[in-house]
């Protein structure tokens, strides 16, 4: 349901664990801390005088860290596959936090809003089944022409 003024009427929590989530940027942090084995822990929304820990206007950042193991590296690669269509405006980086390894998604000229939709829509077509087969895995492989079968010796046509 949307406002006269097109604004979504859900509500996204305005704080983590008691610290303020910029405006800009809240339903982005909501929609990643969705994604099972991300966590977010720092994000700014930018700022028309920013100061020296945060990002100009028309800029943003959402950092996070993925569990380790499968669910977190499916996460990463979930947001890979939703950000690739905002290349060259939103990047995914990592870097190491002592043993940890953290990500920083940074965005220009891309509405954050946006990228958490892209987020929800990937989520939801992934979670639809596909009527087209996937080459790789539903359809059997060619059989090699060395393997398992044994060839008969050619008979001459009399």
């Amino acid at each position: 349901m949307r406002t006269r003024a097109n604004a979504p009427t859900d509500v996204v929590p305005a704080s983590i664990a008691g610290l303020p989530i910029d405006k800009r940027v809240r339903r982005l942090v909501h929609t990643l801390n969705q994604i099972p084995g991300v966590s977010t822990y720092s994000s700014c929304g930018g700022h028309r005088n920013p100061s020296l820990a945060q990002e100009a206007a028309g800029t943003f950042y959402v950092e996070l860290i993925a569990t380790s193991g499968l669910v977190g590296y499916r996460a990463i690669q979930g947001i890979i596959r939703a950000i690739d269509i905002f290349y060259p405006y939103l990047a995914l980086t990592p870097w190491l936090n002592g043993d940890v390894i953290c990500w920083s998604l940074r965005g220009t000229r891309v509405s954050p809003d946006r990228v958490a939709r892209a987020f929800t829509d990937l989520a939801h077509a992934q979670r639809q089944p596909s009527n087209v087969p996937h080459r790789e895995f539903d359809q059997p492989e060619p059989p090699h022409p060395s393997a398992g079968s044994k060839l008969e010796p050619a008979v001459a046509d009399e």
